[in-house]
């Protein structure tokens, strides 16, 4: 790599084939003539990822671990204190943080996993990783903000209860505000919370065009049916943001 970086440096610096030129003024038969050059390996392309359990007992080689994911990022107080008490109980009194909003604890014998998820559970941990809120971003709406004007997280559990047979992969956003706090980037279904009702987006942010708008009556109802993300389509509209 070393020795490519020179080469391209040598081409672009004056007295070289391309000296003074930028990167889109080079035509492309000269282009592949600086990248035959190079002589760079063929790119290689990366093996799919694995698939990650977010939620539950996890066993990887040999380091097993439970994740407890409180429901859209947030629980009582209550639910963390017993959440260190099960380190202590199931563990080596120690909870690690992971990048899905889960608490883990480490060191939990198999043997005692059906155990925790029970107890997990009953203080309104999310213990299955098929779980339908897993699916869901959501931020604290009216019960935690001024900008919001709807009941975020109670929307929320309707709206993946409705979708309890689309694909894991399925995302959606219910935002309290047009800001999208909870997840800036494009979901499949993003809901925008107006005044008491939601503003309905399609394969983008809580700031793209909407193709509609609804309460959650409606928009649960409409959810019903789906067994697709394609079908978000035939429901909300026909045009795209």
């Amino acid at each position: 790599m070393p020795q490519a970086i020179a080469h391209i440096l040598a081409l672009v610096s004056e007295g070289g084939e391309c000296a003074g030129l930028r990167l889109h003024e080079i035509g492309e038969g000269q282009f592949g003539d600086l990248v035959r050059k190079l002589a760079l390996d063929p790119a290689e392309i990366p093996s799919p990822r694995a698939h990650v359990k977010r939620a539950g007992y996890v066993s990887n080689n040999g380091n097993e671990s439970f994740f407890l994911v409180p429901p859209y990022g947030r629980c009582r107080s209550q639910a963390l204190a017993e959440a260190a008490s099960w380190s202590e109980e199931f563990g080596r009194g120690e909870i690690r943080l992971s990048p899905f909003r889960a608490l883990v604890i480490p060191f939990v014998a198999a043997t005692r996993e059906a155990h925790l998820a029970r107890l997990a559970s009953g203080f309104g941990y999310i213990v299955n990783e098929n779980d339908p809120r897993l699916a869901v971003s959501t931020c604290a709406g009216m019960a935690g903000c001024l900008r919001g004007s709807t009941d975020t997280h109670g929307d929320a559990n309707r709206i993946a209860a409705a979708l309890a047979s689309l694909p894991p992969d399925t995302s959606v956003h219910v935002a309290g505000c047009a800001k999208g706090c909870a997840h800036p980037a494009p979901a499949d279904l993003t809901l925008v919370g107006d005044e008491g009702a939601y503003q309905v987006v399609l394969d983008g942010t809580a700031r793209h065009k909407p193709v509609g708008r609804a309460g959650i009556d409606s928009i649960v109802q409409r959810l019903a049916p789906c067994s697709s993300k394609a079908d978000f389509m035939r429901v909300f509209g026909t045009q795209r943001p």
